[in-house]
């Protein structure tokens, strides 16, 4: 199921296909790769409700028409062919460039007109037009890729190879902190978690790499090793995220240097409730040509159903980092580059979550998707205008645009000295700015550690 908003949005470009007549004749090229999107069907419209007809009526009848080598045209009088009428015998009134100039002739009174159903439905909704009894041939709309088939072979060995890494990053980082490193419950983080979730990552792309494998023994290899490498990598990251709440129970937050790691849970948490939702969303067809149907239902409802309770899960940290994060902020928290942490936790959930909503079809999941992609850029938005920073910041601006000794240079009897640094006061401030830090302006250094 498609929610509404994604219906209008396919609506709108299969009718923007129609309008320069995309048909099956345009790509019957064998050696393009395609694929069937959707059926669109001509309809016979005019102002008035005609009862019947017949070939004598369409000869007779006034028409308005696409330009000549137009897909829509081309389909009408492929059908008037197979009739037995010759399209040159029609009364064609007007000829124009486009689907909606045709229709919006037919509207104003210009004869009759075959358009396509997605162009002329409004239309007929409100009335404005009518469809006539007459039978027109359905026209498909195909995809195309934009490489090819040559980029998936790339694909497939790329990755591979990000099997292997990931692999090797979820044993050896964890042996290596077991056997060199000491550590302790208190300076644990979520950075723990980092080794371990590669390779569900992994078991993501295997799942939306697999449909495109030409091979019907090579997507079942791919999907039983993508749900390997998700079960390799999702029960270790759980085990690990109760520590992290054990930790944060006996031992507080950690430091402020480290606020963003509150959203590294999170990552996990979506990364294996879209694998389990891709994953189980192809393994029906994939296990059905291993004559495995009905695991492959099985796989399918359990992708739905442990997917949505991964995301309950996920739903619940979203929660609780917020409110970590809120936290943090008022207190101040510095730059540093662990703010990374804040994008992709959550742009793996909200994907996720926008998946949940195409499979429930409910406008909720689709909501809270669109709200969770503008989320990373209001982080640092709220970061930089908190009442903490929004002083300073007023104060530099009007440093910097106010410039009180270019324009009052005149009014003093010393040259102007540089700027303080953005973390320092002036002793003494006076009415020209900040750089006539003292009052006496008179007075001359009498040793070398006097300053001016």
């Amino acid at each position: 199921m498609v929610p509404p908003n994604t219906e209008q949005a396919a609506q709108s470009v299969l009718a923007g296909a129609a309008e320069i007549g995309f048909v099956e004749g345009a790509v019957d090229d064998r050696s393009l790769d395609r694929w069937l999107v959707a059926r669109d069907r001509l309809v016979l419209v005019s102002r008035t409700p005609v009862e019947h007809i017949d070939d004598t009526w369409l000869k007779a009848a006034r028409w308005s028409v696409r330009e000549q080598g137009s897909g829509t045209r081309s389909t009408f009088e492929e059908t008037l062919r197979q009739r037995g009428i010759d399209p040159h015998a029609l009364d064609i009134a007007l000829t124009l460039p486009s689907n909606e100039s045709v229709r919006i002739a037919v509207e104003t009174g210009a004869g009759v007109a075959a358009l396509p159903e997605l162009v002329v439905a409004r239309a007929m909704r409100t009335g404005a037009l009518h469809a006539l009894p007459f039978e027109l041939a359905a026209r498909p709309f195909f995809g195309l890729p934009r490489w090819g088939e040559g980029v998936i072979p790339v694909a497939q060995a790329l990755w591979w190879i990000d099997i292997a890494l990931s692999l090797g990053c979820g044993v050896l980082i964890p042996y290596l902190m077991f056997t060199r490193q000491e550590h302790r419950i208190d300076q644990m983080t979520a950075v723990w978690l980092l080794p371990v979730a590669a390779a569900e990552v992994a078991a993501v792309s295997g799942g939306l790499l697999a449909p495109h494998l030409a091979d019907a023994q090579a997507q079942f290899v791919t999907l039983i090793a993508s749900y390997v490498l998700w079960a390799y990598s999702v029960p270790v990251a759980f085990a690990i995220l109760t520590i992290l709440v054990l930790r944060m129970a006996l031992h507080k937050l950690p430091h402020a240097s480290m606020a963003a790691s509150s959203w590294l849970a999170l990552g996990p948490i979506g990364t294996g409730a879209l694998g389990l939702l891709i994953l189980g969303t192809e393994a029906p067809s994939i296990l059905a040509a291993q004559d495995m149907a009905s695991a492959g239902l099985v796989a399918a409802g359990i992708g739905v159903i442990a997917g949505t309770l991964l995301w309950g899960f996920g739903l619940w940290w979203l929660l609780l980092a917020s409110l970590i994060t809120i936290r943090y902020f008022r207190a101040g928290v510095p730059f540093n580059l662990g703010w990374w942490s804040y994008t992709f936790p959550l742009g793996v959930y909200t994907v996720a979550t926008l998946k949940l909503g195409e499979l429930y079809g409910l406008g909720f999941f689709s909501g809270l998707g669109t709200l969770l992609m503008l989320t990373p850029l209001w982080l640092p938005c709220g970061r930089l205008i908190s009442t903490r920073n929004l002083p300073r910041l007023v104060q530099v601006w009007r440093e910097a645009v106010s410039k009180p000794c270019a324009t009052q240079a005149g009014n003093h009897r010393h040259p102007p000295q540089p700027p303080l640094p953005l973390n320092s006061q002036p002793a003494r401030q006076c009415r020209h700015g900040v750089c006539c830090q003292r009052m006496d302006t008179d007075r001359q250094p009498t040793d070398p550690g006097d300053s001016p």
